[in-house]
């Protein structure tokens, strides 16, 4: 007789493709369990692509005022308050996040707070505090950015992708090297006029 299990299926991650997938094993009968050490939707939903989106999108409305201001409407652009800016943006991720965590409730599959590493064939700890045994292990990390060892990474001097788009300020000075398509989202150059 097989061992009983606490899960048909295991994903380490959260992000897009571990929660589809949890999600997908479940509305075909399988008991599926997600481990996330951060929130739900990954570096995607979280920190890069949504957040940065937001950005991008309030820059261009901050741009475009130019365009209302060829017919006739005035507006100051002589501030900007790039905190409110960045507020919004974690609110669309954080609602989005919140939205992952319903679909997963909704579609049973159990949240398990941590940090995930495989021990076993058939086991994952979460956190060094609980072990859980799963007929199927399934890794969805997802990405990490790198570190050139010339130039260490701080997130005040040096940042990673992450570290910008996390930042509450917009820096005087800004360059970057573009190396994947998340830096490239978030490498939009803002014309000159732009910088008041």
């Amino acid at each position: 007789m097989a061992e009983k299990r606490d899960f048909d299926l295991a994903v380490i991650g959260a992000g897009p493709a571990g929660y589809v997938a949890a999600i997908r094993a479940s509305q075909l009968g399988l008991s599926a369990c997600v481990v996330e050490k951060e929130k739900p939707g990954g570096v995607c939903l979280n920190i890069g692509c949504i957040p940065s989106k937001a950005i991008i999108h309030q820059a261009s409305n901050f741009l475009g005022a130019s365009d209302l201001e060829s017919i006739g409407v005035t507006i100051d652009r002589s501030t900007l308050d790039y905190e409110r800016v960045f507020k919004k943006s974690r609110k669309a991720a954080d609602t989005l996040s919140k939205g992952v965590s319903f679909l997963l409730k909704k579609n049973s599959v159990e949240l398990i707070s941590g940090s995930g590493a495989v021990i076993g064939p058939n086991e994952v700890a979460v956190d060094e505090k609980r072990t859980i045994s799963a007929n199927h292990i399934m890794l969805a990390t997802g990405s990490r950015p790198i570190e050139l060892s010339d130039f260490p990474v701080d997130e005040k001097i040096v940042l990673t992708s992450n570290g910008a788009l996390m930042l509450t300020k917009l820096p005087k000075k800004l360059s970057s090297s573009v190396a994947d398509t998340l830096d490239a989202s978030s490498h939009t150059r803002c014309p000159p006029s732009a910088s008041r």
